[in-house]
């Protein structure tokens, strides 16, 4: 069985591999995996491909793809502002709490009771206030999608890899890798917030 340790990056004969973290750190201790080192390039095509997998391979189902990110959004965005004048008077009324307690406890000194309120009601502030701090992010444009596919289908790309290496920081949450069988497997963000989708998704890589 392996052991749940994360893999870690490593050098080896000047290139860039990934191997479980028992075999770096406690030499295989408590691992039953085989060592697999996973060379980086390896990673990121099994990434590109996944990715290439989830983008729609032609430009129509591309642009209806990206219609339906740009009507979810602006539906949630619109709530959020439908809203705003409510959360508004919420925050305020929790400000007024605050001020009260705050003069309890200059009255009464520290007490556990007081203390935990003011807590509770200093989160609630900061949940609103965030929420009321949310701004709109720019509508996606297919065409930056359409763009994306095929550069990177196009192994001949000079840009490739620095390319790939944004989406792999912007994207991967998650890659497992099977060690005995040698598969890997890989969660990945929506691509569609990869553009335009600030504090959603991600942002232009680089």
């Amino acid at each position: 069985k392996h052991c749940g340790a994360n893999y870690t990056g490593v050098n080896k004969n000047g290139l860039r591999y990934y191997v479980c973290g028992s075999y770096v750190y406690r030499k295989g201790a408590d691992c039953d995996a085989p060592s697999w080192y996973i060379p980086r390039e390896t990673i990121e095509t099994h990434v590109v491909n996944v990715l290439l997998d989830k983008i729609p391979s032609s430009n129509s189902a591309i642009r209806q793809w990206v219609d339906e990110m740009n009507r979810s959004v602006a539906e949630h965005y619109g709530m959020i502002d439908s809203t705003r004048e409510a959360r508004e008077g919420d925050i305020e009324a929790l400000e007024m709490k605050m001020q009260r307690l705050v003069e309890m406890v200059a009255q009464t000194g520290p007490v556990p009771e007081l203390a935990e309120e003011i807590a509770a009601v200093s989160a609630a502030l900061r949940r609103l206030e965030a929420i009321n701090a949310t701004q709109r992010p720019a509508r996606i444009e297919p065409t930056e999608l359409i763009e994306l596919r095929k550069r990177l289908a196009d192994a001949s790309d000079p840009e490739a890899i620095t390319l790939r290496q944004g989406l792999f920081k912007s994207l991967v949450t998650r890659i497992t890798a099977d060690a005995k069988n040698h598969n890997l497997e890989g969660d990945l963000l929506d691509p569609r917030a990869y553009f335009g989708m600030q504090g959603i998704g991600g942002a232009k890589g680089s």
